[in-house]
This record gives C-alpha cells, sequence and structure tokens, in this order.
C-alpha cells in the first residue's frame, strides 16, 4: 500500500514537471504575428479588413453613373424644284428650293 503511494506520488510529480516546462517556454511572436492571429480568432476584424475595398467599389459604381457623355450632329438639307408650266392656264408656277439646318 506504501509502495503504491509512493509510485502515484511520483507520477505526479513527474507529470507536474513536464506540464511545467510546456508552460514555462516562451515564443517570440512579432507584431505582425499578433495580428495574424488576433484577425484569425475575431470574425469582426475578419470583416472590418474588406470595409476600405467596399467603400472604394461603392464609391466606383456611384460615380459611373455620372460619366459624362457628348453628342453633336449637324444635318443640312436642300431641295430646289424648277418652276413648271401650268397646263391649265400656261402661265409658269415659281420654282421652289427649301433649306434645312439641324444642330445637335
Amino acid at each position: 500500500m506504501r509502495l503504491r503511494k509512493l509510485i502515484a506520488g511520483l507520477a505526479c510529480l513527474g507529470s507536474t514537471a513536464v506540464l511545467a516546462q510546456d508552460f514555462n517556454q516562451s515564443k517570440t511572436v512579432s507584431l505582425e504575428d499578433c495580428f495574424a492571429m488576433a484577425v484569425a480568432k475575431n470574425l469582426d476584424l475578419q470583416v472590418q479588413r474588406y470595409g476600405p475595398a467596399i467603400a472604394r467599389l461603392t464609391l466606383e459604381s456611384a460615380n459611373t453613373a455620372y460619366d459624362p457623355t457628348t453628342a453633336f450632329g449637324v444635318n443640312q438639307r436642300f431641295n430646289s424644284s424648277p418652276g413648271l408650266v401650268d397646263i391649265t392656264t400656261g402661265l409658269p408656277t415659281a420654282s421652289r428650293e427649301n433649306y434645312t439646318e439641324n444642330f445637335g
């Protein structure tokens, strides 16, 4: 019975020594690694990282509705018909000229 207690006590001391060694080991972490670990664990930070890109895309899509466009057009038409002779009266009729311009 005494031997069992001694073995159990030594086993407990051995396991706490191993745990203490693992716990006392320190790891040097850079600031960038800290940020990466924080982002990996925090969903809110992951979502907030997309905020500037979303704002830029929203601004670009809003500006596309206001892109100026220009259009310019010119039309010109000239019609000329010579005078004719009226068959019933035998008198000449006046010639006709039509001139039309359109801008824009």
